[in-house]
Parts: structure tokens; sequence; C-alpha cells
């Protein structure tokens, strides 16, 4: 398994990076589509601090979010350089729970490539692109993981 580590502006796509170990939340009744990733040397990247997760919502709608991912628009290849864009936070039409957050902005699309990027609110990372599935690639509503769901998971497998 390898990831691919960057950040925006501008940076160049890094080679892929072997993963040492991973950890997915096991959960029989739901695909959490989230993963911990330790990587085999630190990187230089400086990470974007985890979420404040104290006052609900965290994200609230209506804000507006950054999001990054390097999946290409329709009939075009994959991006080398990472592609950030801003969204609004909207409500989910049909994966409304405590787990996802979902964003929508005229011209602002997320395709297959995307998933795993970043979703930054007041500079911390407060989502995760989520797996887009076939039937809606490219479509202008996306949905997003909610890492404060997750902060006493990711505690417990990192210390953080």
């Amino acid at each position: 398994m390898t990831a691919h580590l960057s950040v925006h502006p501008g940076n160049n796509r890094q080679p892929g990076v072997a993963i040492t170990r991973h950890e997915t939340r096991p959960d029989p009744n739901r695909d959490h589509d989230i993963m911990l990733l330790e990587l085999p040397n630190p990187t230089r990247i400086t990470p974007v601090p985890l979420p404040d997760c104290q006052n609900q919502p965290t994200v609230p709608l209506g804000a507006t979010v950054q999001i990054a991912g390097y999946g290409p628009k329709p009939g075009e290849r994959p991006s080398d350089t990472l592609q950030c864009a801003y969204t609004e936070v909207v409500r989910c039409t049909d994966q409304n729970d405590q787990f996802r957050f979902c964003g929508q902005r005229n011209g602002v699309a997320l395709c297959s490539g995307d998933s795993g990027g970043g979703v930054v609110y007041n500079g911390r990372i407060y989502g995760i692109i989520r797996g887009l599935d076939r039937t809606n690639i490219c479509t202008e509503k996306s949905a997003f993981v909610n890492v404060c769901s997750y902060r006493k998971w990711i505690n417990n497998i990192t210390g953080l």
C-alpha cells in the first residue's frame, strides 16, 4: 500500500510512500471510510492540526471549507499537482449522521482520485473526502468523513 503526500499550493505530487502499518475502524454495521497510516519515516510536511471537537456542530451549516485532491475532471487525467477549492457545508440528503457532513458549491466537484483528501476549516482538518461511488462521481454535492466522530479512536491508536 502506498500514500501520496503533498500540500498546496503548487507542490508537485511526491512519490508514493510505502505504508508501514494501517488501522481501519472495525464495525460490521457501517463502512466508516477512514484509515490511519503509519509512515516508515518522518515527513517534512507540516501537518494540519487536528480539529477542536468541543463545540457542536464543529463545522456549522453554511461554513466555507477548503478541499484538496488529485482527482481529474471528467475525461481528463489525474493531476500531478494537488488541486484545492472551497465549498460550503450543506445538509446531507442521504447520509445525515454524526459520522459525515456534506459540501456543495456551484462549479466545484469532487471526482475519483480526490478520496482521502483533507477538508480544512479554520486551519484545522475537520474532514476527509469520502470515497466516491460510481453513480456520484464528479457531482456537485460531496460527502466528508467527520474527523471529530473518530477523535477517541484516533487517540487510542496514535496517542494524539
